[in-house]
Parts: structure tokens; C-alpha cells; sequence
């Protein structure tokens, strides 16, 4: 019984792990750094969301500051809704994720301002989260279009 190995056994072992470990580790490498760009999307989606429904419910609120009048005066309503969003953004400020709320001017029902004081019944809310992947930073858009509460 033949006990240990010769050294052209533990040579060829030497070289086929030299050969076959690289592009593997490469594979796991590009696998972990896909899955982490995929959970940052994930989480700025997720942002994204929370911010455009505090929107939504400050449109629908019966609170006499806020409503979809409220939008036409985008600084005052901005300011108001940085500090609703307080806790919303404190989850998310480790990550790095930042959010920009652009307000557009009144519109028809296909987000094109008409003209036509009546028919310029709808607001196109644009919220932009702005985050790091691996190939640099990214903005993720989620638009929606409001109108009146009940209208």
C-alpha cells in the first residue's frame, strides 16, 4: 500500500488548481457585484415609492396647507415635505440614496399643458433617487400624474 504522493502528482494538482480558481473567484466576484447593483436598484425603487406616496397622501389630505393646491407653490410645499419625510429618509441616508421631488406645471389628463384652464385639471410629480452601483452613480425615475382629490 502506497501511502502520500509523488511530486508530479502534487505538480499537476499545483496546476490544474492555478488554472481553474482564478475564473472561478472572477465569476463569484462579478456575481457578488451584480447582486449588490441589484439590491441598490431594489432599495431606490422601494425609496422612490415611500417618497411618491407621502406625495399622494399630502394631494388627497383634507389638512388645509397641503392638498393639490398646494403644489402650485413649489418651494412652500417642498420645504413642508422634507420635514413629512424625516423619518422616511433617516432608513435611507446610510445607503448613500438621495431623492429630488420635481413638481410640473398643470396639465391635461396626457401630462401636456393645453391652455385650456379646464382641461389643465393634472400635476406630472417626477421623483428621482440618485444611488451608487458598481459602474457609478445611477438615477432611478418614477413619474405619476395627480389631479384634484375626488375629481
Amino acid at each position: 500500500m502506497r501511502r502520500g504522493v509523488t511530486l508530479l502528482e502534487a505538480v499537476a494538482a499545483v496546476l490544474v488548481l492555478s488554472i481553474s480558481v482564478p475564473p472561478t473567484l472572477a465569476l463569484l466576484t462579478d456575481a457578488a457585484s451584480t447582486r449588490a447593483d441589484s439590491i441598490a436598484t431594489t432599495r431606490a425603487t422601494l425609496y422612490a415609492q415611500a417618497v411618491m406616496e407621502q406625495v399622494i397622501a399630502d394631494v388627497c389630505s383634507p389638512d388645509e396647507t397641503l392638498g393639490f393646491e398646494a403644489l402650485a407653490d413649489d418651494d412652500a410645499y417642498l420645504a413642508g415635505l422634507e420635514n413629512r419625510l424625516v423619518e422616511v429618509t433617516e432608513g435611507y441616508t446610510p445607503f448613500r440614496l438621495a431623492h429630488a421631488v420635481v413638481i410640473g406645471e398643470l396639465a391635461d389628463e396626457s401630462g401636456t399643458p393645453s391652455g385650456d384652464a379646464a382641461a389643465d385639471a393634472y400635476r406630472r410629480i417626477r421623483v428621482e433617487i440618485t444611488f451608487l452601483t458598481s459602474g457609478g452613480m445611477q438615477t432611478l425615475v418614477i413619474e405619476h400624474l395627480l389631479t384634484e382629490a375626488g375629481a
